[in-house]
């Protein structure tokens, strides 16, 4: 069966694990990397590889979906627009009151979006 572009761009990543795990010195890549090149069926890639043993296939990640992106885009633009309307407060009570006031308003507010932003950060990481 005729290789594919896919199918010598997977068999040079593949090379490329085995010659950063040790198994290939870097000439013996830099060979097996012309011959996958230049091969035109998938017989001479397997040849290819016949001596290394066989890599474990990693479990492809999820991918996010769109509707998640959207929602953390929305998420996003309210917090933005809640920010602006809690600067607006503070000013208010700055002039109203008095400015220590609306410091402690706007570092209470800070405190809190900080906090909101770390814990979504550990979320993603998991």
């Amino acid at each position: 069966m005729k290789a594919s572009d896919s199918d010598r761009r997977r068999t040079i990543e593949e090379l490329g694990r085995h010659c950063a795990a040790g198994r290939l010195d870097t000439d013996e890549y830099a060979r097996r990397i012309e011959a996958a090149l230049g091969a035109s069926d998938l017989e001479e890639l397997d040849g290819l590889r016949a001596d290394l043993p066989m890599l474990r296939i990693a479990a492809p990640q999820p991918r996010r979906s769109r509707d998640v992106e959207a929602g953390e885009r929305a998420l996003g633009a309210y917090a933005m627009a809640l920010t602006g309307s809690v600067a607006v407060i503070a000013v208010i009570v700055g002039v109203v009151f008095s400015w220590g006031w609306a410091l402690a308003l706007l570092a209470g507010w800070t405190l809190g979006v900080a906090e909101a932003t770390f814990v979504a950060l550990a979320r993603r990481k998991r």
